[in-house]
């Protein structure tokens, strides 16, 4: 497999997909766990109940005593685990799931990061100036740029301990055109990929709990002491001199994704365990909620609810081949039958403004004459549209040909998120797309012109919606995991509403709200990447501040 040519799909599809791969597979399912008990707001922490846990009736089986406690061992956990152990901190790491192969570092595809040994290798150094100013200008201002800094100037650091540690992994293309070689794809997974760091952190004297859920934060005279936490076996204690909270966001709980995104039909691609636990504890100990929340679309293909098994196998195919128009960039429109933006953007960046936009949307449904559904079938897309020279994306599809998509047509229909027609009117009063008629007809006017006075689309994507049948297929929102929550400063510091340092509390990873930008970044990686410098960053303030 040529690693100039890797994508997302090839890696979790190849030798490296193991049982842990497997495994983690069925928890992408849409049976997310609940959240239970009622949250809290910030300076609550003394009575309010969290995550359902009352420490005055629980039966505390155990206590422990130690340094940090980490909650959630993920990429920032595990980073600032082991750094923290190699200094001769005592650390303690709890981690809600079975294993430590089921976060969604242990399975995604790879962080982006600067300044690392492999780019020096393949003379292709990202320095940490132009990936934060690349990041920084994207982000319009919208994050700490103090913390954005901070977390990829320690980026290139947790590479280089990976690769120290003998986890493999291969230097990406620039598959979105942004102008520099961020992402480091992984080439080990699940188990594989975290042993060596866990091997590492017990061995400086850390200590790992699986199966064990961080339930609420000790407070003592205004700073973190410790954690409550629950076990199969019932609660435990873990004094502690600081805390650390890393639990992975909110994409198994239905209702935070309403609550901070606005939809009730985001499809989880990732660790549905991830139910915002993290970020409603630290709201109890008095942190506050920053302001930007976004998911990472799925690139691969379309989604939906609907579908059957998901979109993809084990095996990382698509379950069926109707998913793939959703990032073509052909007609696409909203519930009331409305085009509502430049298709050619989620064909350029699915995973970044195409996760946003479809959030955005809620459903969105691709129109399709019968030439185009033809073609996609027969030659694909990049062919059919005349290899694009502006479609930098386009020769990395995963899936440039649905040759299945025809014989899986039927399927798609009886699940009631495709259908197919004679007539446009047919198609619109299916879906109850009062618009679609009038759109098509300016649209198809736009394409006779060439340009695309509404939206500014590129000539090379503008098909007219010719002869029927007709196709319709309605996408949904997904993402692979969700960034955005608590508020924190440069120094990982979780900070209350005056704006001030809850003393002894840290966060670090995608529960933060502070380093992840809306839209996603549109440099791939950058979500584990940052989680991965944030890791090493805040193992820094710790030690810091336990002196």
């Amino acid at each position: 497999m040529s690693k100039e040519n890797l994508s997302r799909r090839q890696f979790i599809s190849g030798a490296a997909m193991g049982t842990a791969g497997v495994a983690v597979m069925g928890m992408m399912s849409a049976c997310a766990p609940k959240v239970t008990g009622n949250g809290a707001a910030a300076g609550d922490a003394q009575s309010a109940l969290v995550n359902g846990f009352d420490e005055t009736t629980a039966k505390i089986t155990a206590t422990y005593d130690t340094d940090v406690v980490i909650i959630g061992a993920g990429a920032a956990g595990l980073m600032a685990g082991m750094n923290l152990a190699r200094t001769g901190r005592k650390v303690i790491i709890i981690e809600k799931g079975p294993t430590n192969a089921v976060a969604n570092f242990a399975n995604c595809a790879g962080p982006a990061a600067a300044e690392t040994k492999l780019q020096a290798d393949e003379n292709a150094t990202v320095t940490v100036d132009q990936m934060f100013q690349h990041m920084y200008a994207y982000s319009r201002t919208s994050v700490n740029a103090a913390l954005l800094h901070n977390c990829i100037a320690n980026s290139g650091k947790a590479i280089n301990d990976m690769l120290d540690l003998g986890i493999p992994m291969v230097l990406n293309p620039d598959t979105y055109g942004v102008g520099f070689r961020a992402r480091h794809m992984l080439m080990a997974r699940g188990q594989d990929r975290v042993q060596p760091i866990i091997d590492d952190i017990t061995k400086n004297g850390g200590q790992m709990m699986t199966a064990t859920a961080g339930a609420k934060i000790i407070m003592k005279d205004g700073q973190a002491a410790g954690v409550y936490a629950t076990t199969n076996d019932g609660a435990i204690q873990i004094n502690a001199k600081a805390v650390l909270v890393s639990t992975g966001g909110f994409q198994g709980s239905p209702e935070k994704i309403e609550k901070f995104m606005g939809v009730k039909n985001l499809v989880s691609l990732g660790n549905n365990l991830c139910t915002g636990d993290g970020i409603e504890m630290v709201q109890a100990a008095g942190g506050v909620l920053d302001r930007n929340f976004c998911t990472l679309g799925n690139e691969g293909c379309g989604s939906n609810h609907k579908c059957e098994g998901g979109p993809y196998s084990a095996q990382f195919g698509m379950t069926n081949a109707n998913l793939a128009f959703a990032i073509y960039g052909n007609l696409m429109v909203d519930t009331t039958g409305d085009r509502f933006m430049n298709e050619k953007k989620i064909a350029d960046f699915p995973l970044a403004l195409g996760g946003e936009a479809l959030l955005r949307a809620g459903h969105a449904y691709v129109v399709m004459d019968a030439a185009y559904y033809e073609a996609c079938s027969q030659v694909g897309i990049y062919e059919y549209l005349g290899k694009p020279s502006d479609w930098i994306s386009g020769p990395a599809l995963w899936f440039p040909v649905v040759s299945d998509a025809p014989a899986q047509l039927d399927k798609a229909i009886s699940e009631g998120w495709a259908f197919k027609a004679d007539t446009l009117a047919e198609c619109a009063e299916h879906f109850n797309l009062t618009n679609l008629e009038a759109t098509v007809t300016a649209y198809n006017q736009l394409c006779d012109a060439g340009e695309d006075t509404q939206f500014g689309k590129s000539p090379n994507f503008l098909k007219k919606i010719g002869d029927g049948p007709y196709y319709v297929i309605e996408y949904e929102p997904a993402t692979w995991s969700t960034n955005g929550g608590i508020k924190i400063n440069q120094h990982c510091q979780v900070i209350d509403n005056e704006g001030s340092p809850v003393p002894g509390l840290y966060l670090a990873g995608v529960d933060n709200g502070s380093v992840y930008t809306a839209p996603y970044y549109d440099n791939e990686g950058a979500s584990v990447g940052m989680a991965l410098g944030s890791g090493v960053l805040v193992s820094q303030s710790i030690d810091s501040y336990l002196g």
